[in-house]
């Protein structure tokens, strides 16, 4: 699995988790609009 998807599937787990911190959040926010959408969970296989 590429780097990247790694990096956003551990960012969804905190998201899920509630451990994401708000920084974090709105920065992905900010420059990856639509990553926490339902259509990327299916692409990461989440």
């Amino acid at each position: 699995m590429p780097r990247e998807a790694k990096f956003l599937r551990k960012q969804r787990r905190k998201l899920r988790n509630g451990t994401l911190r708000t920084e974090r959040r709105a920065y992905l926010d900010e420059h990856l609009p639509g990553w926490d959408s339902v259509e990327l969970d299916r692409i990461l296989g989440i």
